[in-house]
């Protein structure tokens, strides 16, 4: 709304404020409602995580979100189950990943659940039934014990600042079906010179609720992904390593020193073994970390 939009012009173009933004794409809106520079933080992967032990058969897909009556049209998980249920017709007993493909859903609401809607879905387009465990979210467990056993994760939104799922997805080297509309995609192609594509599937979305062309797109991107659920796992792992050499480690302890750097305020390195505990890689640089673009352009 206009008042909204007055109201960041208002908070942003304060001069006492330092301006960030998660991601390239908030770093940009973020500078362009403040009419002056921000800084790019990027955040930290899972912790701990050591490898990723999903496999490669059966199909096992985990989705996250906020999946109620307000956020469904945004984050869309029922475009995720009728695009898994096409992409198991379609492909028929030739891609055996799909035959006892698995989806794991995140944030589901307690009339989605109640109702059995994406089991539903799944069914409906599939023609048979399929296993589909929906949960509500728990915050005190969070996800990082399912991501480590999936060898897909889907973000299925239609816009997103940033996309903190799909970066732990690809924090868990888990290959990743993404909308093309999002700052993470954003972030990705920033990174490899508009290539965000070598590695993860970015897919267009139209924004209606079930849409027949969303559909389409969607069960065609799980299926890519079905045939070739090996290749799709390394470039995941391939994916993690550069984002973790290119950008101090990927950990929280390296988030918190740029941004305390970019304030001016004196850092000291972290301590390696804290470094590794917050973050599973050492983080701490002993100086400055260097911005986005330069860490870009050097790489």
């Amino acid at each position: 709304t206009a008042a909204k939009e007055d109201q960041q012009h208002d908070l942003f173009e304060n001069s006492a404020a330092l301006l960030f933004g998660v991601g390239e794409y908030l770093r940009e809106s973020v500078a362009w409602f403040g009419a002056r520079n921000a800084y790019c933080i990027v955040p930290g992967f899972p912790s701990p995580f050591e490898k990723n032990v999903a496999g490669d058969d059966p199909l096992r897909i985990v989705i996250a979100g906020r999946f109620d009556a307000d956020g469904e049209p945004l984050k869309q998980s029922k475009l995720v189950a009728a695009g898994l249920g096409r992409a198991i017709r379609q492909a028929g007993p030739e891609v055996r990943t799909l035959m006892q493909a698995e989806l794991n859903v995140f944030g589901a609401s307690d009339a989605m659940i109640a109702g059995a809607e994406l089991e539903r879905l799944v069914q409906r387009e599939a023609g048979r039934s399929m296993a589909v465990i929906a949960r509500r979210f728990d915050a005190e467990r969070g996800i990082l014990r399912h991501l480590v056993r999936a060898n897909l994760a889907v973000m299925p939104s239609v816009r997103e600042g940033f996309g903190l799922v799909g970066w732990e997805a690809i924090g868990c080297e888990v290959p990743l079906i993404v909308g093309a509309d999002t700052g993470l995609v954003s972030f990705l192609n920033k990174a490899f010179d508009n290539h965000a594509d070598r590695y993860v599937v970015p897919i267009e979305l139209s924004g209606e609720t079930l849409n027949e062309g969303d559909v389409e797109r969607m069960a065609a991107a799980i299926r890519s992904i079905a045939k070739d659920v090996f290749g799709a796992r390394e470039r995941a792992a391939t994916l993690r390593a550069k984002l973790v050499d290119r950008f101090k480690g990927c950990t929280w302890p390296a988030a918190a020193e740029t941004f305390l750097a970019d304030c001016g305020i004196p850092v000291a390195p972290w301590p390696t073994d804290l470094a590794r505990t917050a973050g599973g890689q050492t983080g701490g640089s002993g100086g400055k970390p260097a911005p986005f673009s330069e860490t870009v352009n050097n790489n």
